[in-house]
C-alpha cells in the first residue's frame, strides 16, 4: 500500500502482516501483499485525509486482491467512515451469496461486475473521468458506465478488511498488493486495459 509523501495515520488492528505472496513473478520490486485475517479481526483503516477526498473531479483507486475465504459479504476497500450504511463515498462491494463484485455508493450498487473466487489474484479499479464513473476488473469495463456527479468531499477514510462505516463483522480474509490511490486523474477510460 503506497502513501507516497502524504503519510497518513494508519491504525493497524489485530496485526495485518506482511506476505511474500505476490501478483508478479519473482523477483520483483513489486513483491509482496497485506494479510488480512478474519479470524484474528484484522483490518487496516486510515484516519481522514485529503488525499481521499474526490470531490466531483477525477480519480483512480486500484490494487490487487487474493480472497481466500469469500463468505456473507466483503468490503476490499471502502472510504466510507465510522457511522450510517449510505454515505456518499465509493466502497468496492462484494455479494456473499454470489461473490459478485459491485461498486456501492451512497446505500446502492451502482456497477456489477464479474463473480469471483477463492485463491485467484484480482486487479479491481475504480476511475472517474469527467462526472463518468467505471469498474473495472482484470483490465476489462464491467456495468457499463455512470454519469456520476456525486461529491465525495474533501476528505475521506479509507478502510481494508471490514465495513469502513463501523469496523466489525463480518472481517475479510485476503491480501491486498499494490494498492494506489490518484487524485485528480482517472488513469483508464477505455473498456479495456492491460
Amino acid at each position: 500500500i503506497y502513501d507516497l509523501g502524504k503519510y497518513a495515520t494508519i491504525t493497524n488492528v489485530g496485526s495485518v502482516t506482511y506476505n511474500a505472496l505476490s501478483p508478479y513473478a519473482a523477483p520483483t520490486p513489486h513483491g509482496g501483499s497485506l494479510f488480512i485475517n478474519s479470524a484474528s479481526t484484522q483490518y487496516l483503516s486510515y484516519s481522514s485525509d485529503p488525499a481521499f477526498g474526490f470531490g466531483t473531479g477525477d480519480f483512480t483507486v486500484e490494487g490487487w486482491f487474493y480472497f481466500n475465504n469469500l463468505q456473507n459479504q466483503l468490503w476490499p476497500f471502502d472510504f466510507r467512515s465510522p457511522g450510517g450504511i449510505a454515505q456518499v463515498k465509493p466502497a468496492i462491494f462484494i455479494n456473499g451469496s454470489n461473490n459478485q463484485i459491485s461498486l456501492y455508493i451512497n446505500g446502492l450498487i451502482y456497477l456489477y461486475g464479474p463473480n469471483i473466487y477463492n485463491g485467484i489474484w484480482y486487479h479491481i479499479a475504480i476511475t472517474r473521468a469527467s462526472a463518468v464513473t467505471r469498474l473495472y476488473v482484470n483490465g476489462q469495463q464491467y456495468g457499463g458506465v455512470f454519469t456520476d456527479t456525486f461529491d465525495y468531499g474533501s476528505s475521506n477514510y479509507l478502510t481494508f478488511g471490514t465495513s469502513g462505516n463501523g469496523p466489525g463483522t463480518p472481517y475479510n480474509n485476503y491480501y491486498v498488493s499494490n494498492f494506489r490511490v490518484l487524485k485528480g486523474r482517472a488513469l483508464y477510460t477505455t473498456t479495456t486495459f492491460t
